[in-house]
């Protein structure tokens, strides 16, 4: 688990996932075991359960609604409709999205050795803020979606306030700042969250579509900045003609497949724009 392996690191521990015996864990179904051995080296221990009667650690780290990770496609599923809407996620690219969602009647405990490593696991500080856009980055839902959306709105309010040539300097200034930020924050991110392009990691989302309307002309109005967004989202989600450039591993690769689908989304919406004013 992410802050099970980040507490362990705040105390200078690495955890060894081929050692099985740094990792203790539970199913839902079963209580603490208080016969477990206990091990020097073990400083953090998480536990998915109904409940724990003994701490087997003295630091309480967080007790929350256990989650698991799912598809968007078996999250539907959960729902009284499910049914209905499931063929509507056929497509690998949306229905294979990945979430979290909850798992019934149970808690996540975390318990840590020490109380260091509780305020390590608590605060991620202002880089967290900003790869997951103000925590925006850890909605179980399909995050990307929601950060691109709260941009739109944003734009939107921009757009009016500033003007066209104002709203296409932010944009632009907005989309070089959030890529240079990326490239810098990218390998904090996954040692923060023990993967790689993870998902709470929004920010690249930000520089994309900054870049789509940094590509239109200022004179362009709130209808065509919609269809930007709706443009941007279709080539992130399904990634034409992308692959390619994740394949490549450069620096800050968490970044260029979302500023090549800003990309592709800017030259198709000034496609489209020039042909409906024609």
């Amino acid at each position: 688990m992410p802050l099970l392996e980040e507490a362990a690191r705040a105390e200078g521990f690495v955890m060894d996932s081929e050692n099985p015996e740094l990792w203790v864990s539970w199913s839902p179904d079963q209580e603490f075991c208080h016969d477990a051995p206990a091990l020097p080296s073990l400083c953090a221990v998480s536990v998915v359960a109904t409940s724990v009667a003994s701490p087997p650690l003295p630091v309480m780290g967080f007790c929350h609604p256990a989650r698991r990770s799912a598809t968007l496609r078996e999250w539907v599923a959960q729902w009284p409709l499910g049914g209905i809407l499931r063929p509507f996620l056929a497509s690998e690219a949306v229905g294979s999205r990945a979430c979290t969602i909850r798992i019934p009647q149970a808690s996540e405990w975390l318990f840590l050795k020490t109380p260091g490593a509780k305020q390590s696991v608590e605060s991620g500080g202002l880089r967290e803020m900003a790869v997951t856009l103000f925590g925006m980055g850890r909605f179980p839902i399909m995050p990307a979606t929601l950060a691109s959306a709260a941009m739109l709105v944003l734009a939107l309010w921009l757009r009016a306030r500033v003007g066209g040539a104002g709203f296409w300097e932010i944009t632009l200034a907005v989309a070089g700042l959030a890529t240079i930020s990326a490239v810098a924050l990218e390998s904090w991110a996954e040692r923060r969250f023990l993967t790689s392009d993870p998902r709470e990691f929004v920010l690249d989302e930000v520089a994309g579509l900054a870049l789509t309307w940094a590509m239109l002309p200022p004179s362009s109005g709130w209808e065509i900045i919609v269809l930007g967004f709706l443009l941007f989202r279709i080539f992130d989600i399904f990634k034409w003609g992308i692959h390619w450039v994740e394949r490549l591993r450069l620096p800050g690769v968490i970044v260029w497949d979302d500023l090549l689908a800003g990309a592709y989304a800017g030259f198709a919406t000034l496609a489209i724009r020039t042909f409906l004013s024609s």
